[in-house]
């Protein structure tokens, strides 16, 4: 198997939205044509190069190419649905085109808009080492990219909720057809709910033509609420139930550490995706997570509530170095890490005093 056929075969593997890759050979070169959702591209490889396809939620392509041994200093030629103004040095891809080093420079992030078209340009994110030897494959090889952005149509409510019962489906068991979508006519999108066989439910935000707007994430289920207790020594606890914050017990006035805070709907959904892949009741009430032991101590105690009841996790004692030998202790120590940072970068958590001892 020659590797202009391994090139194509990993370009189709990278592709995660239906995006036809072909390799052929035309005048001693590599004839690639690449066909996605919103853009058909075709372009002539040089001997020698490699390259990979990504897609984004059929909103585009993303096609990143190198020299051989230049894997570090790539070019890429980026089709997007969206018409793209953050780079107002284009040099048109109509004219005729010999690339000199100060117009396709990675310092400068030169582009290279193709087919004189807004939606799909060419940058080179290296250094220039490469130029010198391949300035003329390059330039050639550009010269030789055709893209042609194929039209979309609205989708219908009901088309809008496939679509996101589709993307749900990488994030949650037996999403149920039966979302609800409510369309925004200012922002011209859909926000789409869609729930799980199990209780939880997924946020999607679309488009009119089906792509994703904004970052899906899980809902917290009614009667979710957590609490957690972290530290050492100068104990730091919040428990989203009541919105008590404490940065420390361990002060001359420790009620100057004490502080409310509401969680957002969003917020929540993280660390409920967070409690959910711990599985807090596969876990004992006293639990050593085989990290050791460390001066001084640590203590993590993590609570977490839903209509079905409580369940307390408690760590005490155990070495504050946030590391285990063991993957269900480490995924314990990454959870309380991951909520600790969500709750210690909030606005409440910096505008309490700085800490008066240095133990922690």
């Amino acid at each position: 198997m020659g590797k202009k056929h391994i090139i194509a075969i990993l370009a189709l593997a990278l592709c995660t939205v239906l995006c036809i890759v072909g390799v052929s050979t035309l005048n001693g070169r590599n004839a690639v044509q690449i066909k996605g959702e919103r853009f058909h591209v075709s372009f002539s490889l040089p001997d020698g190069w490699e390259y990979r396809v990504d897609t984004d939620d059929y909103l585009g392509l993303d096609i990143c190419l190198w020299p051989e041994g230049h894997s570090e200093e790539p070019m890429w030629l980026t089709c997007s649905a969206e018409a793209q103004s953050l780079y107002p040095t284009c040099v048109p891809r109509n004219m005729d085109l010999e690339l000199t080093q100060s117009e396709f420079h990675g310092q400068d992030w030169r582009t290279i808009e193709l087919n004189g078209v807004e939606y799909a340009y060419v940058t080179n994110g290296g250094l220039g080492g490469w130029w010198d030897e391949y300035r003329t494959e390059t330039t050639e090889m550009i010269q030789t990219m055709r893209v042609k952005r194929i039209p979309m149509k609205e989708l219908s409510e009901k088309e809008i909720i496939a679509r996101a019962v589709e993307l749900t489906a990488e994030m949650m068991d037996h999403p149920q057809p039966d979302a609800e979508a409510v369309f925004d006519k200012e922002s011209h999108t859909w926000e789409v709910l869609v729930n799980g066989a199990d209780g939880d439910s997924v946020a999607v935000t679309l488009g009119e033509y089906g792509d994703l707007k904004s970052r899906y994430y899980r809902t917290a289920p009614d009667g979710f609420s957590f609490a957690l207790t972290w530290g050492c020594y100068g104990i730091s606890s919040y428990d989203s139930d009541t919105g008590k914050l404490v940065k420390t017990n361990d002060a001359t006035h420790p009620e100057d550490y004490v502080t409310e805070y509401r969680m957002t709907a969003e917020e929540l959904a993280w660390i409920w995706d967070l409690i959910r892949d711990l599985d807090a009741d596969s876990y004992p009430d006293e639990y050593d997570p085989g990290s050791g032991k460390s001066k001084p101590p640590m203590t993590l105690i993590l609570t977490v509530r839903t209509a079905d009841g409580e369940k307390a996790i408690a760590a005490r004692g155990i070495n504050a170095g946030y590391e285990s030998p063991d993957p269900k202790g480490q995924k314990f120590l990454d959870t309380c890490r991951a909520i600790e940072d969500i709750l210690t970068g909030t606005d409440a958590w910096q505008a309490l005093p700085e800490f008066e001892r240095l133990y922690r």
